[in-house]
């Protein structure tokens, strides 16, 4: 994350992972260790930025408030790594082994649990049920998308579809980051509502994006090989723009059936889709959300905060992990 984005929010990020570390003692002995590297290591920490950015958006700036906001939904979303990673049995995070490569399922499951445990002690210390009901509402969301997202394996799903899976599995956190940081700062209603569809444009985009790198990342940037979505049976849109051309339809459908077969065809689809033209159109649908997102933006009354914002938006476009 560049400096300038988070230049007015530095003190607060600080104090923040001074906090994030302080939850993982060494309760499990060397488990203990692995959940907080989990926690603290390579993450972007994009949505907590969000929220605290958001946080300075309105008349009234309560930094306790903020700085606990923005550890639950890290820790949030961390949670949701460490049981991804154990639904598709996944060797490795950000390059590094994951937990459940390291400790068994069993120790991965009660691990991600205790993160999203710790995550609503900082939800429960702000005492604002509103809040709380906003995070359990989008929770809920969430995991539905998820199980979505498992009900969909290996499906040729429509781009509509693909959509609001998306929506569900990571727009809404983003949104969400957004939302609860203008409403602590008593932003204007309408200031709120844009900043949440900011959040929410933002993250569709994002996700599109970490889509697209599945198929053009390097293994030693991603910290996983390329086409692994489709190992996992997560047909995703640049695949499903290639399927949907006639020229590649029939021979990717056949690549699809050998992976479900136990056949590793991975690095075949990823080359046909380099060359289809989906990563190009992917972008251009990425491009479209980070659109609608930074014109929520003329919401923002503070011109720090909304720079950043938009820096962040835009910068995300480019990026290669």
């Amino acid at each position: 994350m560049s400096y300038f984005a988070i230049d007015i929010i530095q003190d607060e990020i600080k104090e923040m992972d001074s906090l994030l570390k302080k939850q993982f003692s060494a309760n499990f002995g060397l488990i203990s260790e692995a959940v907080k590297n989990t926690v603290l290591n390579g993450g972007k920490r994009l949505r907590p930025i969000l929220l605290l950015l958001c946080a300075k958006c309105g008349k009234n700036y309560d930094k306790v408030k903020a700085i606990n906001l923005a550890c639950a939904v890290e820790l949030i979303h961390s949670a949701t790594l460490i049981h991804d990673d154990i639904v598709d049995d996944s060797k490795l995070r950000r390059g590094l082994p994951t937990l459940q490569s390291l400790f068994g399922k069993d120790a991965a499951v009660y691990a991600g649990d205790y993160v999203l445990i710790k995550a609503f002690n900082f939800l429960n210390s702000i005492k604002d049920f509103d809040i709380i009901n906003r995070f359990s509402r989008v929770l809920e969301k969430m995991v539905i998308g998820e199980i979505k997202q498992k009900e969909q394996n290996f499906k040729i799903i429509s781009f509509a579809d693909y959509l609001k899976r998306v929506k569900k599995k990571t727009a809404l956190l983003f949104g969400l980051s957004c939302e609860v940081g203008a409403i602590i700062s008593s932003s204007k209603n309408e200031t709120i509502t844009a900043l949440k569809n900011y959040g929410i444009n933002f993250g569709m985009a994002f996700q599109i994006i970490d889509d697209i790198l599945d198929f053009t990342g390097q293994m030693e940037v991603l910290g996983k090989s390329p086409g692994n979505d489709i190992k996992e049976g997560v047909i995703t849109l640049p695949l499903l723009y290639a399927i949907s051309l006639p020229d590649y339809n029939k021979v990717l459908l056949e690549l699809i059936e050998d992976i479900k077969s136990g056949k590793d065809s991975s690095s075949q689809i990823v080359k046909i889709v380099r060359e289809s033209g989906a990563i190009d159109y992917s972008k251009q649908i990425a491009k479209k959300f980070l659109d609608r997102s930074i014109s929520n933006l003329s919401q923002v009354e503070n011109l720090s905060v909304k720079s950043a914002l938009e820096f962040i938006a835009l910068s995300s476009i480019e990026r290669t992990f």
